[in-house]
């Protein structure tokens, strides 16, 4: 298996999966499992990965759907603002 390189909470498939408590900066929850808190972000990702796996998964590619869904409604917000844009600069 080797070793893997350490990461952050951006960088995790998982972080929809994963809140940070308030009142204890340091430590990660997993937003499924409120109760379920662990010290190292790989602790968290294991718990997701390995207790109840298929419903974490589905909760996480319903989350991902969610993101792809809103990027996408973005990108086309943005395509219609710089086409209105560059129509209105005609005439400026």
């Amino acid at each position: 298996m080797g070793q893997q390189k350490e990461h952050t909470l951006e960088e995790s498939i998982c972080k929809p999966l994963i809140g940070q408590q308030i009142g204890k900066p340091f430590f990660y929850y997993c937003k499924k499992d409120p109760t379920v808190e662990y010290l190292h972000l790989e602790s968290i990702e294991d718990h997701i990965r390995l207790k109840d796996p298929e419903r974490h998964k589905s909760k996480l590619l319903e989350l991902l759907r969610e993101d792809i869904r809103e990027s996408e409604e973005l990108s086309i917000c943005i395509r219609h603002f710089n086409a209105v844009n560059k129509f209105l600069n005609i005439w400026a």
